[in-house]
């Protein structure tokens, strides 16, 4: 299969191995519900890979992927920015599991895991505002993953949520709490200088340092969602 910006055949061979080691092992560890190698190729590998597609990032990047359940997008973007350091985090160690197995079969130099709930990891002074970009597909509620995400950003970096065109759609008290913690979303021209064409998804800018009071517990931070909804 062609994957968005990959050009290299190791790099393609690297995805594909990564597609049937999910496929075959899904069993197991609940990895995703898509149940064809075709559906997970396309819709979690390929789609993982389509807005980052053509960006270029310095050397050394600090990247982190929450709630990265089967290193999705983590794997896939590790791969192909080989020159940025990914750290995956999810709280569910058979998956951290799996993904420690994935980095090491398909030779992965550039990605680690953390087995943690992200909300601790936010805390804690060592990855605290240290990463220059966080991304996730696995938390569709946008006023949770905000929260999640933006105590983990240094100021400048870019926290990117893969989410469909009505998931896109922010009310006011997710646009007041995004403002709260320190982000700006960018729209239009101004996402388009930074990610690919196209891509969808919402992206914020960190602008200013996340009040230590971030992130809360997760109830108080699903409560709060909820009552929003």
């Amino acid at each position: 299969m062609n994957y968005p910006g990959i050009k290299c055949k190791e790099k393609q061979g690297k995805l594909d191995l990564y597609a049937r080691m999910i496929y075959e092992s899904n069993s197991r560890f609940n990895l995703t519900g898509l149940k064809t190698l075709e559906e997970i190729q396309t819709v979690l590998i390929a789609d993982s890979l389509s807005p980052f597609a053509a960006i270029n990032v310095p050397r050394g990047t600090l990247i982190a992927d929450i709630g990265t359940g089967a290193g999705i997008p983590g794997i896939p973007l590790s791969i192909l920015m080989d020159s940025a350091v990914f750290t995956l985090v999810d709280a569910t160690q058979k998956k951290i599991g799996f993904i420690k197995d994935t980095i090491t079969k398909l030779g992965i130099k550039n990605a680690d895991t953390i087995c943690c709930r992200v909300e601790e990891l936010g805390k804690n002074p060592v990855y605290r505002e240290t990463f220059d970009w966080v991304a996730t597909r696995a938390m569709a509620d946008a006023y949770m993953a905000v929260e999640l995400g933006a105590p983990l950003l240094k100021t400048g970096g870019y926290l990117y949520l893969y989410a469909s065109e009505k998931q896109a759609e922010l009310n006011e008290r997710v646009t007041n709490h995004v403002a709260d913690l320190g982000l700006s979303e960018l729209k239009d021209t101004a996402k388009l200088s930074v990610l690919e064409s196209g891509c969808g998804g919402l992206l914020f800018n960190k602008i200013r340092n996340t009040d230590l009071k971030y992130p809360r517990r997760i109830q108080a931070i699903r409560r709060d969602s909820i009552n929003i909804s």
